[in-house]
């Protein structure tokens, strides 16, 4: 281990990492750690949040078969519900998809004698269908649909079909079959014997967004859910919508939210006094000096994304190409994702009403089905819905309830719907219970819940989301005619000449920063650690630095 002034912070950070299930763990945070401190001067306290925010991307990888199988407790058991009178009727998964190539272009982060052969083992190479219909739009023809199949990049391997080991960007790992394989007989095991009707293809609602990564993780899971019976062209049929309209990829076209998102990518970790700027350009500097020294490249935004994919995959810089050891390699990994989590972190917090307005559409479309299907209406006990980290996290801040974990590959977020079957429960009112990673996710909005802690559905969603519902309202809250996205504390405030509502929440909000303003001067502000960004903490660090 490097020499340390406080053998303390080692045992706190071998705790961490033990937690974390990995003793490398504890090496890339002792280098970051170590490298922080050198620049910053940060007490052991920081230490601490530096291993926190690497434990928010504890089993991101989620090599099957623990993190699929420990994500499917099952409904609650039948004794109890029939003692408070309610039956379990349906359950809705949204689930990510499972472990992908780099979406950025890893030759871009890394030299490449560093890049090359980081990224391989894609051998899915079946795409997914496309069914002719007739000309009329009326039903599907008796045609079988049209497959596509993946290639290599170089031509000389057209004529071996799905041969070899090149990786297009964004493409599903070979470990996706075994996730989406284990996730399927957690499911099954948890679910389909309490079900109504045990589901099958035919009565299985499946939806996801309109990517070969979501889509074919849907394929696989459908695939392990129900064997290989069947036509060998009916593999089923899946919900989606244009990709980029998709309230299930927060692609909706909402201007307001759209500008106010591209305006946090400014004001990450900009949001304070001209010193604290400056601490933050010289340290973003230093680090990608020396990024650039280990790497051959310097450092930038969307370096994270083939950092995580070479960390689940094992394939990490090879160190004896960037002359450097391993663990110090690894440190610079670590650091590189702490970087971009404080900024991703602090972007759907600090712009949470944008992100409601992006996601709200599709929170509203699953306490919809949740609805239909507790009345009877939907006869689809068993629903899927395949999507991304990047909708999973705006979902989980707008319904209040995210714990700062980062989604992990083949994660599957489950709303069980149960019904009341007796006269004391209204019979026929739903409840619901939400669940991540095994465990029930508190949402403010249910409070003070119901039976056995049950949520009540009708409440399940907070009223910044539900009034969404009428779309003249999500409509006038999206528009910029003129607007002007402002930041004010941790909120977004959108400004708009034209939109009344919009307006009054603008004046409110005035109101609000001049009162917090005279806060400031007064007695200072308490930001919240949810909202905290790296860069308040540096400077209140560095203006501790002379401190023992």
């Amino acid at each position: 281990f490097w020499p340390l002034r406080s053998s303390a912070l080692d045992l706190e950070l071998l705790g961490c990492a033990y937690a974390m299930g990995s003793f490398r763990t504890f090496l890339g945070l002792r280098a970051l750690v170590a490298m922080v401190r050198l620049e910053s001067g940060l007490s052991q306290m920081d230490a601490k949040q530096v291993a926190e925010v690497m434990s928010h991307f504890a089993d991101l990888c989620a090599h099957p078969p623990r993190p699929q199988r420990d994500s499917m407790p099952g409904p609650l058991p039948q004794s109890e519900l029939e003692a408070h009178g309610l039956t379990f009727v349906a359950v809705n998964l949204v689930f990510r998809h499972g472990a992908r190539n780099a979406i950025h272009d890893p030759s871009g982060c890394f030299e490449s004698k560093v890049a090359e052969g980081l990224f391989s083992d894609c051998h899915l190479r079946q795409g997914m269908a496309i069914a002719p219909r007739d000309a009329s739009g009326g039903k599907a023809d008796s045609l079988p649909p049209l497959l596509k199949t993946y290639h290599d990049e170089y031509h000389e391997q057209l004529n071996a079909p799905g041969v070899g080991t090149g990786c297009g960007p964004s493409q599903l790992l070979d470990e996706a079959q075994l996730q989406f394989h284990a996730l399927a007989l957690a499911a099954r095991d948890a679910y389909f014997d309490r079900l109504p009707q045990e589901p099958t293809r035919a009565t299985t609602w499946s939806y996801s967004t309109d990517t070969d990564r979501t889509l074919g993780s849907t394929y696989l899971f459908r695939h392990y859910l129900f064997g290989e019976g069947g036509d060998q062209f009916d593999a089923g049929r899946v919900q989606t919508r244009n990709f980029a309209s998709d309230a299930w990829a927060c692609r909706v076209p909402c201007p307001a939210a759209s500008a106010a998102i591209a305006d946090a990518k400014r004001y990450a970790y900009s949001s304070g006094d001209g010193a604290e700027k400056e601490a933050e350009r010289r340290a973003s500097a230093a680090f990608s000096k020396r990024w650039e020294e280990a790497f051959g490249k310097p450092f930038h935004a969307v370096c994270h994304d083939p950092v995580l994919v070479s960390k689940c995959t094992g394939r990490l810089p090879n160190a004896s190409l960037v002359g450097l050891n391993q663990s110090v390699i690894e440190g610079l990994l670590d650091e590189a994702v702490a970087v971009d989590y404080w900024q991703a972190r602090t972007k759907y917090l600090k712009y949470k009403e944008a992100w409601t307005l992006l996601v709200g559409p599709a929170l509203l479309e699953l306490q919809d089905f949740a609805r239909r299907q507790a009345s009877g209406i939907e006869k689809r006990a068993f629903a899927t819905w395949a999507t991304h980290d990047t909708t999973i996290i705006p979902m989980l801040v707008a319904l209040g309830a995210w714990d700062y974990a980062w989604p992990q590959y083949s994660e599957a977020l489950a709303l069980e719907v149960y019904r009341g079957a007796s006269a004391s429960l209204a019979e026929g009112k739903a409840y619901v219970r939400f669940l991540r990673r095994g465990r029930v996710v508190k949402v403010p909005s249910c409070d003070p819940g119901g039976p056995l802690g049950l949520c009540d559905l009708e409440t399940f969603l907070p009223k910044a989301v539900a009034k969404l519902r009428d779309r003249n309202v999500w409509a006038s809250s999206c528009s910029m005619t003129p607007s002007t996205p402002t930041v004010s504390g941790s909120t977004i405030v959108m400004t708009s000449q034209s939109v009344e509502p919009m307006a009054i929440l603008g004046m409110g909000m005035l109101i609000g920063a001049l009162l917090a303003l005279g806060v400031m001067f007064g007695a200072g502000v308490n930001m919240g650690r949810a909202s905290m960004s790296m860069s308040m903490l540096r400077k209140s660090l560095l203006e501790e630095r002379s401190s023992p």
